[in-house]
C-alpha cells in the first residue's frame, strides 16, 4: 500500500511537471518585440531579409500595471552583475550594478556621456536617451518624462565609474561598446543580459531588465524614500505614477502617525500648563 502511494506520488509529480505554463504578456511581448525583434534586425542589417516581420505581430496587451514586477535581493543583483562581467567584459556587470542601485532606465544610462557626470558631488544628469526611429534604428531624445533630471550615484560605484570615464573624451559614451560607440540595448540583452540571467539560475522566474529598476526602487522605499524624491530619482512625470506602480511597497504607518500626532498635542497641552503644575508633574 505504502509503495502504491509513493509511485501515485511520483506519477503525479511528473504530471505536473509535464504540464505546460502560460507565458504572461509581458513576457511574449519581449519574446516577440525585444528578442525576435533583434534577430530580424540582423538579418537585415547583414541584407538576409528586407523586413522584420516581428513588428507586425500584435502581442497580448499587458492588462496589469504590475504584473511580472520583480524584486531581488542585493546578492541576486551581484550575482547577475558577476554572470554578466564573465559573459562580456567589466563594463556589463558594472551597467547591471548602474541600472539596479540608480534606478535608470536602461537607454538612458546607454545614452550618458563622461561630460554627464559629476563625480565630486556624487551626480549624474540623465539629459538623453535612446529610443527605435520605428525603422530598426536608434536615435537619441529627450527622456521618457520629457525632461532632464539629476540623479544621485552611490558613492561604493563611483571608483568604477571613474575608471570607466578614464581617459575619455566629455563626449564618448560612459558604457561603450568593446571597439568604441553605444551600446545597442537589443543586442546587449541578446548578447549578455539573458545569458546572464540563464547562468544566475533565473530564467524562467520574470527577471527582466525592468527588474532591477523595481529592485532600486524596492531598496530605496524600504530605506524610507519619500514619493517625491523616488519621482525625481526614477524620472516619473509625476509623483501620482510613482505611487500607482510602488504604491504596495509602502508600509503603511497609520499607527505610527497617530503616535506623532498624540505626542504633539501632549507636548502642547505640557506647554500650555502652569509652571508650577508642570514642576509638580
Amino acid at each position: 500500500m505504502g509503495e502504491q502511494t509513493l509511485q501515485g506520488r511520483i506519477q503525479g509529480r511528473t504530471a505536473r511537471q509535464e504540464e505546460a505554463t502560460a507565458l504572461e504578456p509581458r513576457s511574449i511581448r519581449n519574446i516577440v518585440k525585444v528578442v525576435m525583434a533583434a534577430v530580424f534586425e540582423y538579418a537585415i542589417t547583414n541584407k538576409w531579409i528586407r523586413e522584420n516581420p516581428a513588428k507586425l505581430v500584435t502581442t497580448p496587451r499587458i492588462v496589469s500595471k504590475d504584473e511580472d514586477m520583480v524584486f531581488l535581493t542585493v546578492p541576486e543583483v551581484e550575482l547577475l552583475a558577476d554572470e554578466a562581467t564573465a559573459k562580456g567584459r567589466d563594463v556589463d556587470g558594472l551597467l547591471v550594478r548602474f541600472l539596479a542601485y540608480t534606478g535608470v532606465r536602461i537607454n538612458e544610462a546607454l545614452a550618458l556621456q563622461i561630460q554627464d557626470l559629476d563625480f565630486r558631488n556624487r551626480k549624474a544628469r540623465i539629459r538623453r536617451t535612446w529610443s527605435d526611429d520605428g525603422e530598426g534604428k536608434m536615435q537619441l531624445g529627450t527622456p521618457k518624462s520629457g525632461e532632464a533630471r539629476t540623479i544621485a550615484l552611490p558613492p561604493s560605484l563611483i571608483p568604477r565609474l571613474e575608471e570607466q570615464a578614464t581617459g575619455q573624451s566629455k563626449n564618448e559614451f560612459l558604457f561603450r561598446a568593446k571597439r568604441g560607440g553605444y551600446i545597442h540595448d537589443h543586442s546587449w540583452r541578446t548578447r549578455i543580459w539573458y545569458p546572464s540571467v540563464r547562468n544566475a539560475g533565473m530564467e524562467g522566474e520574470g527577471v527582466n531588465i525592468h527588474s532591477l529598476r523595481h529592485t532600486y526602487a524596492s531598496i530605496a522605499i524600504a530605506c524610507g524614500a519619500d514619493v517625491k524624491t523616488l519621482q525625481k530619482q526614477l524620472g516619473h512625470a509625476t509623483a501620482s505614477i510613482t505611487l500607482d506602480v510602488y504604491a504596495g511597497l509602502w508600509p503603511e504607518r497609520i499607527n505610527e502617525v497617530a503616535d506623532v500626532v498624540d505626542q504633539m498635542r501632549l507636548k502642547a497641552i505640557d506647554t500650555d500648563k502652569p509652571t508650577e503644575f508642570t514642576a509638580v508633574a
